[in-house]
């Protein structure tokens, strides 16, 4: 059983039945997200993209922040002209 709620995650069973619920709840999620109006493909693509993301060590989740936060640092600057 996967639970979540307010970002807390609470995982329990086998991991049979754990993976087949998560199968289904990505299944939910994509049926849900285009409903909302998203491409199959756009669908995906987000979902894998929050996978990917799950996956990550927080040593890249930092680096990874780093470099946005040097992105839009250059962004602002080009934009105000510094």
């Amino acid at each position: 059983m996967i639970r979540s709620e307010n970002g807390e995650v609470t995982i329990s069973g086998n991991a049979l039945d754990v993976l087949a619920d998560l199968g289904v709840a990505v299944l939910s999620l994509k049926d849900s997200l285009i409903k909302l109006g998203l491409s199959e493909a756009s669908a995906r693509e987000r979902i894998m993209s929050a996978v990917e993301a799950g996956l990550m060590s927080k040593q890249e989740v930092q680096r990874q922040n780093e470099e946005i936060a040097r992105q839009l640092e250059a962004v602002f600057r080009s934009i105000l002209g510094i």
